[in-house]
């Protein structure tokens, strides 16, 4: 059988290979917060945090899209453990992190919000503070 997607190498770069996946639910939910503990030719070596991610055909739906995105057969097993590895969700996560510390830095930083500060005894609550998702520009609706 002649595949219409041309085989494609696996950089091991499993977060970046995650983001590809046409995938949703529970699938996506392994995909992101699983660890690639090998890739061995075709077979993927995954380790999931919970035991629910790995249930009730995740890991054959995750095959399957794998599969899809490298245009090629692959092999998938997974086991349940603790990551330390690079998953998507925790470089997502860290991201977010690094975009609210930015948020944050720039609302204290603001010579209006100082002086607010300094000479009327304002306080900011920074649970309020929140970072512009890329949409937002800055101006109130």
């Amino acid at each position: 059988s002649v595949d219409a997607t041309p085989a494609v190498a696996f950089d091991g770069d499993w977060p970046a290979l995650v983001a590809r996946l046409k995938v949703a639910g529970l699938v996506k939910e392994l995909a992101q917060r699983s660890e690639l503990v090998a890739a061995e030719g075709d077979h993927f070596r995954l380790r999931a945090p919970l035991k629910t991610l790995i249930e009730a055909g995740t890991v054959e739906k995750l095959k399957a899209a794998l599969a899809a995105a490298l245009g090629r057969v692959v092999r998938v097993t997974a086991e349940v453990g603790n990551t330390t590895g690079p998953t998507a969700a925790g470089i997502a996560a860290q991201a977010s992190a690094e975009r609210q510390r930015q948020a944050e830095e720039a609302i204290y930083g603001d010579p209006f919000v100082r002086e607010l500060i300094d000479n009327f005894g304002a306080s900011v609550d920074p649970a309020s503070i929140r970072p512009r998702d890329g949409t937002d520009t800055g101006t109130k609706r």
